[in-house]
């Protein structure tokens, strides 16, 4: 099955799928049997990227699927403020390997990072990859 037929077969079955760092947080677990929970373990590095996207706009989810290409999502960001670990700031060049932002706090120096470090602006998460943990 192919990570994004065993998301929607994941979520079919009622169980809600997130992000806690660099693990997915899977609730309700019981309601899983086990040869789905190991496929789950088989596609994790797919699934995590997969459950990432989820939370991006649409625009950066269809420039995803257009080029196939994972630093797409920053793609309809281009001249607009993305969230770094440095500060927000202005994107300006993206290529597989890195992207480069003019940083609010200085914007005449270009900085050059990972496109997975870059986040879009109010997504409710820390630049890098995964959600703040849920707390219940």
């Amino acid at each position: 099955m192919r990570p994004d037929e065993l998301l929607a077969t994941v979520e079919a079955l009622g169980v809600v799928v997130t992000l806690d760092r660099e693990n997915l947080v899977l609730r309700p677990k019981s309601l899983l049997p086990p040869d789905l929970v190991e496929q789950l373990r088989a596609h994790k590095a797919e699934l995590l990227d997969l459950v990432e996207l989820q939370s991006w706009p649409e625009e950066s989810r269809q420039a995803v699927r257009r080029f196939g290409l994972p630093c797409a999502r920053l793609y309809p960001f281009l001249g607009r403020t993305v969230l770094t670990p440095a500060g927000p700031g202005r994107l300006v060049q993206v290529f597989a390997e890195r992207a480069t932002v003019l940083l609010d706090a200085h914007p005449h120096r270009a900085d050059v990072f990972l496109p997975s470090e870059l986040q879009p602006p109010g997504a409710g998460r820390a630049p890098g990859r995964g959600l703040e943990p849920i707390s219940h």
